[in-house]
C-alpha cells in the first residue's frame, strides 16, 4: 500500500501531493514521486535502504583513516 503526503512546494508555497511506493519484496530501493498542482515542480528521488549499523561503520571508518595517514 502506498503512503500518500502533502508538503508545501519549495518553489511556489503551494501543495505538492507525495506518493511513497511500497518497496518491492527483496529490493532496498524505495520510490519517491510527488507533483506541485500549481506551477507544475516534479520529485523524483529513489531512496536505498540498508541495514548499516552506524556505530560499528564509523569505527571501521577510524581504523581506515588511521590506516591511510599512517602509511
Amino acid at each position: 500500500m502506498a503512503k500518500y503526503l502533502s508538503r508545501n512546494c519549495p518553489r511556489c508555497n503551494g501543495y505538492v501531493g507525495i506518493v511513497l511506493r511500497e518497496p518491492g519484496r527483496n529490493t532496498q530501493l524505495q520510490a519517491v514521486n510527488g507533483h506541485c498542482l500549481g506551477c507544475g515542480y516534479r520529485l523524483a528521488w529513489i531512496v536505498i535502504r540498508g541495514k548499516r549499523d552506524s556505530v560499528r561503520g564509523l569505527e571501521r571508518e577510524r581504523r581506515l583513516n588511521k590506516w591511510k595517514i599512517g602509511s
